[in-house]
């Protein structure tokens, strides 16, 4: 006997959506998940691109210290972006 797959119920559930009148309704948002693939890249690279990006989130905000670490965060968030949609040169 096999148990029932809890986790295609869960997904189910929290595509719905209960207005105030009842009615069921579908999520109108989109999946969320999606995977890039993009040829790999040299960490020193990935590295310098973001120390650079990083810098210049610092260098915003008028390099007031406490804040390093969310500069690398989004920093990095940033990077990873531009290399999924293929707007940093993976050649040099």
């Amino acid at each position: 006997m096999s148990l029932p797959d809890t986790r295609t119920s869960k997904r189910r559930a929290a595509a719905q959506e209960q207005p105030a009148s009842g009615r069921t309704v579908r999520s109108e948002k989109p999946n969320a998940i999606v995977i890039h693939s993009h040829a790999f890249i040299d960490p020193e690279r990935r590295h310098r691109w973001t120390a650079e990006a990083a810098y210049f989130y610092a260098q915003q905000r008028g390099f007031e210290p406490g804040y390093e670490l969310d500069d690398w965060l989004a920093a990095e968030a940033q990077i990873e972006a531009a290399l999924a949609l293929g707007t940093l040169p993976l050649s040099q």
